[in-house]
């Protein structure tokens, strides 16, 4: 009984559970992936992005810097790929 599945970054799923089912999620931002997260947050949550950007000034300068060096650059097509929009 039980499994477990890893889904990277990105990938189109779909989830069908046919029993009771306790589902444990988590969306994962680090320097390695902060400009993609970035650019999705502020494509797809302008709200939450000007929150986290705010926060950012104070706990992590040079990710807030980097935020507005990604202002100036053309957003990527995200339209090939997804990530969960309810987090």
């Amino acid at each position: 009984p039980g499994e477990t599945l890893f889904v990277p970054g990105g990938w189109w799923h779909v989830v069908l559970n046919l029993d009771d089912t306790i589902a444990v999620t988590q969306n994962f931002c680090s320097r390695t992936n902060f400009d993609v997260v970035w650019q999705r947050l502020r494509k797809s949550r302008p709200k939450l992005s000007v929150k986290f950007r705010e926060r950012l000034a104070t706990e992590d300068p040079g990710l807030y810097a980097r935020t507005r060096e990604l202002e100036h650059m053309p957003a990527p097509d995200f339209s090939s790929s997804s990530s969960s929009s309810s987090s």
